[in-house]
């Protein structure tokens, strides 16, 4: 009977440099040692005296550049601007 495959997810530095994660469940205790792995790679383990297979997920960075989010602040500066212009240009008459 092949191992069971339980998908993984760390980070990009934990693949780049291995990681101890412990994990608990189902009144099980364990600590799956992970050395350095790519995503996609699978990592063999053992819970319960049973061997499963870690599948590594390496998780995407989320967070926007510095660049990305300066651009969208100063946009919805820009935005807030010319609706006040609006404004005035609407309660003048000019």
């Amino acid at each position: 009977m092949a191992p069971k495959v339980i998908p993984i997810t760390v980070t990009a530095a934990q693949a780049a440099t291995g990681v101890d994660l412990p994990v608990k469940g189902s009144g099980v205790e364990a600590v799956f040692r992970i050395p350095p792995c790519r995503d996609g790679d699978l990592i063999p383990a053992y819970v319960a005296g049973n061997e499963v297979r870690l599948r590594i997920v390496v998780a995407k960075d989320r967070s926007p550049s510095p660049f990305v989010r300066d651009v969208g602040r100063y946009l919805g500066i820009a935005a807030l601007v010319l609706c006040v212009l609006a404004v005035i240009v609407a309660v003048t008459g000019s």
